[in-house]
């Protein structure tokens, strides 16, 4: 019998500070965005991926900003940092 173990992690990369009106609370207040890249693990092997995502926290009302609420500010911000990160492919064995 073979076993596979298959683990998806998402390791830190950085963060941005984006200036917009929360959609949850409506305040004016900074929008956190935490930067992570996907690495997968399969029995041993590490593949670290080009994959960058991220969650947004608001400073103000400390929630998480869910996608699909995010404002123009945070997707724009979110697009130019993906555009300009460059991360290298790698698997370590």
């Amino acid at each position: 019998m073979i076993v596979i173990s298959y683990r998806n992690v998402y390791e830190p990369i950085g963060q941005e500070i984006v200036e917009t009106t929360c959609p949850l609370c409506k305040t004016a207040a900074d929008v956190r965005l935490e930067l992570y890249r996907l690495v997968i693990e399969t029995s041993g092997i590490v593949r670290y991926t080009k994959k960058i995502t991220s969650s947004a926290r608001c400073t103000q009302c400390e929630k998480d900003i869910p996608v699909t609420k995010w404002t123009k500010p945070m997707q724009d911000a979110f697009e130019h940092i993906k555009r300009t990160t460059k991360l290298e492919h790698k698997v370590i064995i």
